[in-house]
């Protein structure tokens, strides 16, 4: 992601998310989130966070990803919400 590759990344962890297991899925997931919020298509970041979470609903990063891409789409109360979830589970 950092070279400008992100388009590229996109389609390598889409192409391993319909190989891997559950646990891989999520993670593979959250990083179609990364790269989608990062080219700023943040209505596909969401569905890739929400994606994660519903696999590993547990898992604070996930939320934490969700939140900064809801603050990003000005969604602050949805941001907030999500990192308070991610706080009381800490």
């Amino acid at each position: 992601m950092k070279l400008g590759r992100t388009e590229e990344a996109i389609a390598d962890l889409e192409l391993a998310e319909k190989k891997d297991t559950i646990g891989t899925i999520a993670g593979i997931a959250d990083g179609l989130g990364q790269c989608k919020h990062k080219i700023r298509k943040y209505e596909y970041a969401l569905d890739s966070f929400k994606e994660c979470i519903e696999l590993e609903p547990d898992n604070i990063e996930f939320r934490i990803h969700r939140a900064e891409c809801y603050f990003d789409m000005g969604l602050y109360d949805d941001s907030i919400a999500d990192l308070q979830h991610a706080l009381a589970q800490n």
